[in-house]
């Protein structure tokens, strides 16, 4: 396809699918120019990689200054298995403490079964020891950030996924100083 051809927007599909199937699409645009390619309406979809993509996920790279009254997942319930993976991006320079104030991730609390979430300073994951929590209650302990930036993994692989939810707050740990006065200060 051209990209030049697909100024009013691109489709797909023109009409429905009636089975399943592979799509693969080659975009070709000038030479030369480099191009932005956005989803505007996604429907019905399921993305193969790293995270769902589903529409149950809500976004999924989200600001925490957007989340100063908290963070809830879902909007709705969930009306099937599926793994969010969401991306958390403050002040350049901060980092953050993450604490769940509410918390009815599978039915298990240690180990974790097939219902858990997952708070990492690494997109993959890969930390060690990592933040992993699954239950009925909020966990006493809190994430703390090692940057800016911090990723959630929600994976729902029961069929609780109705009553799966969590709510957190995030807040900015920053700077505690303690001022000695010299003695020779007046204290009135």
């Amino acid at each position: 396809l051209k990209i030049s051809d697909l100024a009013g927007g691109w489709k797909v599909p023109q009409k429905a699918f009636t089975k399943k199937l592979t799509c693969t699409y080659t975009l070709t645009g000038d030479a030369g120019k480099t191009y932005e390619f956005a989803f505007t309406d996604l429907k019905n979809n399921r993305f193969l990689g790293g995270g769902s993509g589903t529409d149950e996920c809500g976004t999924t790279d989200l600001k925490i200054s957007d989340l100063a009254g908290g963070w809830k997942v879902p909007q709705k319930a969930f009306t099937k298995k599926l793994t969010c993976t969401y991306t958390l991006t403050g002040d350049a320079g901060k980092t953050y403490e993450f604490a769940f104030i509410d918390f009815k991730v599978g039915t298990e609390a240690n180990p974790c079964g097939q219902d858990y979430v997952e708070v990492s300073n690494k997109a993959d994951f890969s930390e060690n020891p990592g933040y992993k929590k699954c239950g009925q209650s909020p966990p006493a302990d809190k994430f703390s950030s090692t940057s800016n930036v911090f990723y959630v993994k929600l994976v729902v692989g029961s069929n609780d996924f109705a009553k799966t939810r969590f709510a957190a707050e995030i807040k900015s740990e920053c700077c505690f100083f303690i001022v000695h006065l010299p003695d020779f200060l007046p204290l009135h």
